[in-house]
């Protein structure tokens, strides 16, 4: 990994983590495809507050227990050759209204690298997840994951007023395998050990009006390995302006085989940053 990728690392390692499963595999932001011989290092940084709905409210810990405070998320993405390069490092961190609501309680980092084939349409991923607890004896998790995603619509267009004019969306449909995974749940319950995972996304800006959902789906290592046991769903609104983002979601977590729904909303506020990438060119630029 280059020295760009850890610069940004030490910086954005300061106090944070915890949340949903992590991906770039069309989601969240894009980033400028890279020229040849050229890297580009990019992401966002956010701040996220949280409200119950339906069941407990979010969780702040890796076992189910804790109620979030607050989040805070940073990705940094470090993108090669036209993009068929990319290291990437997602950090996410929860504060614990339980145990003093500014003090952070779980930190949450992915670390993989992705590869894009030459026309776009497709991205194979490998990368390494920890859930870990900073406060307390509570149970942690970690796994080793590989995915296969399709890619649909503008890849290269950023959201809000940095996309091009008119209406932009795109989308993805992925296939994942967590081939090494002793202890991250498949089910809300915490029961089951998630084996693959299936997920879509879509996302669309219309003259910086948002809108994004997906929907995940984990099977369980232990039952039939090609039914979901557990379903992660998600859909939100917002506007763009900057380049950055202020969304509100609806967040919904199901066992399909038992009972055990909750939900809550999310207000999310974020802000990208490009550093030595390209100017923005468009699809296919």
């Amino acid at each position: 990994m280059p020295p760009s990728v850890f610069a940004a690392l030490l910086l954005l390692l300061a106090p944070p983590a915890r949340a949903a499963f992590v991906t770039d595999v069309g989601r969240e932001r894009p980033a400028p495809r890279a020229e040849s011989g050229v890297s580009s290092d990019s992401g966002f940084v956010a701040a996220e507050a949280f409200a119950p709905g339906r069941g407990s409210a979010p969780s702040s810990r890796p076992d189910g227990t804790g109620r979030a405070s607050y989040g805070l998320h940073a990705y940094v993405l470090n993108a090669y050759a036209d993009d068929r390069l990319k290291f990437l490092a997602d950090m996410l961190g929860l504060g614990d209204e339980d145990g003093g609501a500014w003090k952070p309680a779980s930190f949450d980092y992915l670390l993989g690298a992705a590869t894009r084939g030459s026309n776009g349409k497709w991205k194979l991923q490998v990368d390494r997840d920890e859930a870990l607890t900073l406060r307390g004896p509570y149970a942690e998790t970690r796994y080793w994951d590989a995915r296969f995603a399709l890619l649909f619509g503008a890849q290269d267009a950023p959201p809000g007023d940095r996309a091009p004019a008119g209406a932009s969306w795109s989308g993805a449909a992925s296939l994942g395998w967590l081939w090494n995974n002793p202890d991250t749940a498949a089910r809300v319950d915490g029961t089951g050990r998630a084996l693959l995972r299936y997920e879509g996304m879509l996302q669309g800006s219309l003259s910086g009006f948002l809108v994004r959902g997906d929907a995940v789906f984990l099977t369980d290592r232990g039952g039939p390995h090609w039914r979901p046991v557990g379903m992660d769903l998600s859909a939100g609104a917002g506007i763009g302006a900057g380049g950055g983002e202020l969304m509100l979601l609806w967040r919904g977590r199901d066992t399909l085989d038992g009972p055990g729904f909750a939900s809550y909303y999310e207000l999310r506020l974020a802000m990208p940053f490009d550093v030595g990438a390209p100017n923005y060119t468009g699809p296919g630029g």
